[in-house]
């Protein structure tokens, strides 16, 4: 043994040595988990951190209350966007709220119950208020809240920018993801972290969004269209899955929730697919349940239930299929008049 190794061998009695990071081919490393899927592709997992970036009121934590909603019930039954979270079961999912007013942060509660279908917030969802505390004190509680609610499921931190004084102090951007990694891994949760982007490119702000780049599991960006009102959600960086189609959203005035859109192009170019689908899906005078209808989608597209209820939501938009409604619980869907003079 050389005298490197005998130094390391008496030194490190009461610490660890660079032995104590190495990985080989036998090392037992397990595969992350999956928790957060966005068009498909996976977007979240345990021990790893995830971005939401964009402009100021492009749509980020109306993404975030979709992301939440899906987690919490097992079955959701609402647009959400092509988000696909997975179940949280009892584990808790923690939402801290740095930049917005109280009224803000009791709003966002209120959607997700909305979308959950939810009279009473359930006991495993978490919402918290920082906003007038100091930089050093918001990074306490943040800690003191993965240590008091044992192993969070999912943790959202909106935003990231709050917890430094300057998005383009280097050593600043270095400890504050640092802080999130040992976080993610210690707890093995999944970390969803917000942070704005630059006024004129897409780019996260200073060397905090550099640093977010480089440490990050993936990361999305949310952009709105001042002028026609919609939003896009657009892969920014994915580490372990491919990028997905852009997908776009918009805010429904009656149902007073967003909701995807389907334009009039990819109407006229897959409607034939579509109505060739249908044929096998439903036959014509015949009304089933949502719950066959997600059934049958499910079967036959080899699809999650999610993506199946999606794939329900953009028939409808479509006016391929028409959706009736007795009561919260009892759904019907048919062939739409549109369709049946078609086949």
């Amino acid at each position: 043994m050389n005298n490197f190794h005998k130094d390391m061998n008496n030194n490190a009695i009461n610490k660890k040595n660079i032995y104590d990071f190495e990985i080989n081919q036998d090392s037992e490393v397990k595969e992350s988990e999956p928790t957060l899927y966005v068009g498909g592709s996976i977007f979240g997992a345990k021990g790893e951190i995830s971005f939401i970036s964009g402009k100021a009121k492009a749509g980020k934590t109306s993404v975030a209350t979709i992301i939440m909603a899906s987690c919490l019930i097992e079955n959701a039954n609402f647009d959400s966007l092509g988000i696909e979270g997975t179940f949280c079961e009892n584990d808790y999912i923690l939402y801290v709220d740095t930049e917005q007013s109280k009224i803000s942060t009791k709003k966002i509660v209120d959607r997700v119950l909305k979308l959950c279908e939810l009279e009473k917030q359930p006991k495993n969802f978490k919402t918290f208020n920082l906003r007038t505390e100091s930089i050093k004190d918001r990074k306490t509680y943040i800690e003191q809240s993965f240590e008091y609610y044992g192993t969070p499921y999912m943790v959202f931190i909106d935003g990231l920018g709050d917890l430094v004084t300057s998005a383009n102090d280097e050593r600043e951007a270095c400890e504050i993801m640092q802080f999130f990694a040992n976080l993610a891994e210690k707890h093995n949760c999944s970390i969803v972290l917000f942070l704005h982007e630059t006024p004129t490119s897409d780019k996260m702000r200073g060397h905090l969004g550099s640093e977010a780049e480089r440490k990050c599991f993936a990361t999305i960006s949310i952009s709105k269209d001042r002028c026609t009102q919609t939003h896009q959600i657009k892969p920014k960086l994915f580490r372990q899955s491919k990028d997905f189609e852009i997908i776009e959203f918009a805010f429904n005035e009656n149902d007073k929730c967003m909701q995807t859109i389907v334009g009039n192009a990819k109407l006229k170019t897959e409607s034939k697919f579509d109505l060739l689908e249908l044929r096998n899906l439903i036959n014509v005078n015949e009304k089933i349940t949502s719950k066959e209808f997600v059934s049958r989608i499910m079967k036959f597209k080899n699809i999650a239930r999610q993506t199946a209820l999606n794939r329900i939501s953009e028939m409808v938009t479509q006016n391929l299929v028409s959706k009736e409604e007795k009561s919260k619980i009892e759904v019907f869907y048919f062939l739409s008049e549109f369709v049946t003079t078609q086949i």
